[in-house]
């Protein structure tokens, strides 16, 4: 049944609940029973990884601030907080570094972090210092976590580098045709829904397909019988009960 095979990953935690990006958000979707969690990682100007995804401070901090993220020290955000003000007007949560996450999913080794590298860290500092800070941050549950980027340079030294799992968020379609990919050889191809041509069938083997943003249960089934079998949803818990109180098969 659709409900049992179609994994579905909280992006960017579950953000119907708490705001995106945050350990909150994070818990929610543990709490909705929810195995498959993605992040956005960027780095802070002395370096620490933390979980951020626009290229500026405008939008998710409350108050806004100028600049990006990388021209702040970890002490000047530590006790900041984040909002999302159309989507979750008053509610707000702890700015987040990637450590954090770290520690809450060490004893949940069932749980698997995909971690996007935003293109934005990668045009402030080298490959080298992105990649050394991420993996030692994720090296208690190394394991369980997938790196992936919209970056294909980035991706190659990863691979060149690491013994990381890697996926290829895809920029276009033709992307598919890149001789890079096929070096890279990534685990994981994440896809856009708006990018996808309609009817495409999905490989069930190697690398994994995963589309993003799958937020109805219809939109579920039918990529289902192209053969998907993980999506991507900003609210997973709600996408959960809604394939369940369909009965979806």
């Amino acid at each position: 049944m659709l409900a049992d095979e179609l994994a579905i990953i909280a992006h960017r935690g579950e953000c119907s609940e708490a705001p995106e990006n945050s350990l909150a958000s994070v818990k929610e979707a543990l709490a909705g029973a929810c195995t498959a969690i993605e992040i956005d990682v960027q780095l802070t100007q002395d370096g620490i990884p933390v979980l951020f995804h626009d290229r500026d401070c405008q939008r998710m901090f409350h108050p806004p601030m100028s600049g990006a993220i990388a021209d702040y020290h970890w002490e000047q955000l530590q006790n900041l907080e984040l909002e999302e003000h159309e989507r979750l007007p008053g509610v707000r949560a702890p700015f987040t570094q990637l450590s954090d996450v770290v520690t809450l999913l060490i004893n949940r080794p069932d749980v698997t972090l995909f971690i996007e590298v935003k293109r934005a860290a990668l045009e402030r500092f080298s490959y080298a210092k992105v990649h050394e800070q991420i993996s030692l941050a994720i090296r208690p549950i190394q394991l369980q976590c997938v790196l992936i980027s919209f970056s294909l340079p980035f991706l190659s030294f990863a691979r060149s580098h690491n013994g990381h799992r890697l996926g290829v968020v895809l920029g276009e379609w033709d992307w598919l045709e890149r001789p890079e990919i096929g070096a890279i050889s990534p685990e994981y191809i994440f896809c856009n829904l708006k990018r996808l041509p309609e009817g495409f069938l999905f490989n069930t083997g190697s690398p994994t397909w995963v589309v993003y943003e799958v937020d109805t249960p219809e939109l579920a089934a039918r990529l289902f019988s192209q053969g998907l079998r993980q999506c991507e949803s900003f609210s997973p818990r709600q996408l959960k009960a809604a394939i369940a109180g369909k009965g979806a098969n």
